[in-house]
C-alpha cells in the first residue's frame, strides 16, 4: 500500500437515548371531586428524538360491589413532550370525578410513554 502523506479514519460512537419517568402510584380523590398529580421526567435524549408522555382524556370508574354500574372520570393531562431534559422537568395533571352515588370507585389511568422521532 502506498500513501501520499496519510489516510483518514472516521470514528463513530452511538449513545442511545435514556430517560426516567416518575408517575404517581396512586391518585386518591378521597371525598373530593378532583385531585392533581405530577409526572416527572429526566433523561439524555438524542436531538433526533422527543420523549412523549400522554394519557387518555377519560377513564372508566367502576363502583366496587356493583359491576353493572360505572361512570366516567376526566383527565386533564393531554400530551407532553421533552427534547432536552438534563435537568428534571415536570408536567401537572388533574383527574375529575363528580359521581354522587355512594360507594367506593376504582379506575386505572394508562400513561403512554416513549421516544418518538422528530
Amino acid at each position: 500500500i502506498q500513501t501520499d502523506g496519510g489516510t483518514q479514519v472516521t470514528i463513530t460512537k452511538d449513545v442511545a437515548s435514556s430517560y426516567t419517568v416518575d408517575i404517581p402510584k396512586k391518585i386518591d380523590l378521597g371525598n373530593k371531586t378532583s385531585a392533581s398529580f405530577t409526572v416527572s421526567v429526566q433523561g439524555n435524549i438524542a436531538p433526533t428524538e422527543t420523549l412523549q408522555v400522554k394519557t387518555a382524556s377519560q377513564i372508566n370508574m367502576k363502583r366496587n360491589g356493583d359491576d353493572a354500574y360505572s361512570n366516567t372520570a376526566t383527565i386533564d393531562f393531554g400530551t407532553h413532550a421533552w427534547s432536552d431534559i438534563e435537568e428534571p422537568a415536570e408536567a401537572d395533571g388533574t383527574i375529575t370525578f363528580t359521581e354522587t352515588k355512594a360507594g367506593n370507585y376504582t379506575g386505572s389511568v394508562h400513561f403512554d410513554i416513549g421516544l418518538i422521532q422528530k
